[in-house]
């Protein structure tokens, strides 16, 4: 794997970034005999070793690369870099390729803010925190040679049966002090449909442990003491009951006064204001959408710039106009967005039903 990666041209360093456990001491040895640097980190927290290489080295970039996946390309390594040269993006993923064979490329930056975010040492399974938090610029490179796009095609090593079908490569491809390339792979299992079999249903277990790893817990950044309204029929004053209830007591309604409630509830005991304007000055930390569906996307463009986050009722409107625009806008303010949906249809909740039903 070494040798494969010696082969990037845009790789200034290859780093072994291993655990201070007894056991991986070996690495250090290792990566002595292959001449490349080695870094011993936390044994449990991925994200706090890797950004403790990072410093220890002095790195601006980072291509994270698991040990599990000797495969690694070095010429799409190389992209990644050209990429974000180009783009400044903060994480850059190629996962149409082969599952083994693409890298992640890390911007420094991005990498210090999520171990500031995150409120777990076990981080092992880490590319929520950079997908699910809106903070970040995730790109996903395309793959344009078609012989390569096989994103269904598993070449990692995690199970017994993902031994066996390295065992069969490595048999039929390898030659000492030479580097085979992922032409060469693909070439051979494509000659040799039966070695793919070999660990095709590794990646059902790994899926169901990914998931369950996977989940970002973090850390609360964000306080929130005032909240706005955009409506308040009935929806809208059970947002402000539920709000109250979690400890959220100023509350602002921005209301017309033209649907069925003239005048609010006494013992909602919340500020109201008939203009964007005053709404906007009183500087809520979020935003609660649960006026009209054709007045949704409105709503939320005008608040979604002066907010932290932003919940919008289901549906989120009655046309698609403008909401490529809201797209772009929450993600350009980095503001947490959700939309309500009515789960009484989800396949899942259908079977609870039917189960239910069946079972008295």
């Amino acid at each position: 794997m070494i040798d494969r990666l010696k082969l990037a041209k845009n790789v200034d360093e290859i780093i072994i970034c291993t655990s201070t456990s007894k056991q991986d001491r070996t690495l250090g040895e290792l990566a002595k005999k292959n001449n490349v640097k080695c870094f011993f980190g936390d044994p449990d927290d991925v994200l706090e070793r890797l950004l403790g290489a990072a410093d220890e080295f002095g790195l601006d970039y980072i291509l994270n690369i698991t040990a599990d996946c000797p495969f690694a390309d070095p010429s799409y390594a190389d992209r990644i870099v050209e990429e974000y040269l180009e783009s400044d993006a903060d994480l850059i993923r190629q996962f149409d390729l082969p599952h083994g064979v693409f890298s992640y490329g890390i911007k420094l930056e991005a990498l210090r803010k999520v171990v500031e975010l995150k409120d777990s040492s076990d981080t092992e399974v880490w590319g929520r925190y950079f997908t699910d938090t809106g903070f970040f610029n995730v790109l996903d490179l395309d793959v344009n040679d078609k012989h390569h796009f096989r994103p269904g095609l598993r070449m990692t090593l995690d199970y017994p049966e993902d031994f066996k079908f390295f065992q069969a490569v490595f048999d039929a491809l390898y030659i000492e002090d030479e580097v085979f390339s992922l032409t060469s792979i693909l070439n051979f299992l494509d000659a040799n449909p039966e070695v793919i079999e070999l660990n095709k249903n590794c990646g059902l277990k790994f899926k169901k442990r990914f998931i369950t790893q996977s989940e970002p817990m973090l850390k609360k950044v964000n306080k929130v003491k005032t909240a706005l309204i955009v409506g308040s029929g009935s929806i809208g004053q059970r947002h402000i009951r539920n709000l109250k209830k979690i400890g959220i007591s100023d509350i602002i309604t921005l209301r017309s006064k033209k649907g069925h409630y003239k005048k609010l509830p006494k013992d909602l005991q919340v500020i109201e204001v008939d203009s964007w304007d005053d709404a906007i000055e009183k500087k809520p930390d979020i935003a609660v959408i649960s006026n009209p569906t054709s007045l949704h996307l409105e709503a939320a463009l005008t608040i979604s710039k002066h907010v932290k986050g932003v919940f919008i009722e289901k549906p989120l409107s009655n046309s698609l106009d403008k909401s490529q625009e809201l797209i772009d806008t929450l993600n350009e303010k980095k503001v947490v967005s959700f939309v309500g949906h009515n789960l009484m249809f989800h396949p899942i909740i259908k079977k609870i039903i039917k189960f239910y039903d069946e079972n008295d």
